[in-house]
């Protein structure tokens, strides 16, 4: 799992060109070692130093899943 900053655009087309401007520039990143030591680091550290930890790092994200189709039905919610 890795935490990766996204925009937030009105159009999907352009929204798909900036998330592969982002993957692309991961590639050749350090950012994803940096997350791979800091788990490993903080499985070393007292349960409540490591929380504290992920909570700071945590605050402001969201969850997705990508390479996951969407529903065959929209979903309704508060019918919606």
């Amino acid at each position: 799992m890795m935490m990766i900053t996204l925009d937030l655009t009105e159009d999907f087309h352009e929204a798909l060109k900036l998330v592969k401007k982002r993957m692309d520039a991961l590639k050749n990143s350090i950012e994803p070692y940096g997350m791979h030591y800091f788990i490993k680091i903080s499985l070393y550290l007292p349960s409540i130093l490591a929380k504290v930890a992920s909570n700071y790092l945590c605050d402001k994200m969201s969850l997705v899943f990508s390479n996951v189709p969407g529903p065959r039905t929209p979903y309704k919610i508060q019918g919606k």
